[in-house]
């Protein structure tokens, strides 16, 4: 199945080729996948979840992506077609993700 992400006619609700370029992008869906919600029902929960685990991945995510531009992604329907996880089974996979890393680095 193709993943699906993003905000539909994006450019037509005032969001930027940047902003697109990110929340309407690959890399952006296969984030989600770690984070585990595939739209949003909370803002703060969806900030917290995504600016954790992309700090996992050592990507930096940009100065305007904050609370009130993920309020404005649920009011233009954001979503995505990935799994969902409940906090635990995320914050239990970032966990394990965070010890693989740190073993990984002590082996080297």
């Amino acid at each position: 199945m193709p993943m699906e992400v993003g905000v539909v006619n994006g450019p037509a609700k005032g969001y930027t080729e940047e902003m697109l370029d990110l929340i309407n992008g690959f890399w952006f869906g296969v984030l989600m996948m770690t984070v585990g919600l595939s739209t949003i029902k909370d803002p703060k929960e969806f900030l917290y979840r995504t600016q954790v685990t992309a700090a996992l991945f050592e990507a930096d995510l940009p100065s305007w992506f904050d609370l009130a531009f993920v309020e404005r992604m649920k009011a233009d329907d954001w979503y995505t077609n990935c799994s969902v996880k409940s906090k635990r089974t995320w914050k239990a996979d970032v966990k394990r993700l965070m010890f693989d890393r740190l073993e990984r680095s002590i082996k080297e």
